[in-house]
């Protein structure tokens, strides 16, 4: 993870000041602030809201979110300085009433090559289809007469029955 600077957006706005060789009270009447605002925040440190980060921000040609990322970025690394360390909360390590899952990691998964879950081809003489009577043609089916014959199969509806 990247580290973010942390400094406090009045240094920011000093350093600002100093490369465009301006004066507070140029920026403040570029920005529209007060004077004592602009040397609150650079000498005292005072927070930025987010009127004068749009403020500052087009006055200095940066972003309009620019200083106020900068305080909050500050406002969060005081908290954690602040906060110290905190023990992270872990899931138990089983709960009672439930089984646990256990990972099948020394079983073999079969033959190289096969994937995992895949049912083997079935052997040429395993499943053969049911054999048909003798007295039966193709197009015939065992509720029918062996006198009668059917139009072949393609295109009719089911339950469609041959008018005699």
């Amino acid at each position: 993870m990247a580290r973010v600077s942390t400094k406090s957006p009045g240094v920011v706005v000093a350093a600002a000041l100093k490369n465009l060789d301006a004066t507070v009270e140029k920026l403040s009447e570029a920005a529209g602030i007060p004077a004592a605002k602009i040397n609150a925040v650079i000498k005292k440190g005072a927070p930025i809201t987010p009127e004068l980060s749009v403020r500052l921000g087009k006055a200095l040609g940066e972003k309009d979110r620019y200083f106020a990322d900068l305080q909050l970025t500050a406002d969060i690394a005081a908290a954690a300085k602040e906060v110290g360390k905190i023990a992270k909360l872990r899931k138990p390590a089983g709960r009672p009433g439930r089984k646990s899952v256990e990972k099948k990691a020394d079983v073999p998964a079969g033959k190289p090559g096969r994937k995992p879950g895949r049912k083997p081809a079935e052997s040429p003489g395993a499943a053969q289809p049911p054999e048909k009577a003798p007295d039966q043609t193709p197009e015939q089916t065992p509720d029918q007469a062996p006198d009668q014959t059917l139009p072949k199969k393609r295109g009719r509806k089911p339950g469609f029955k041959v008018a005699k």
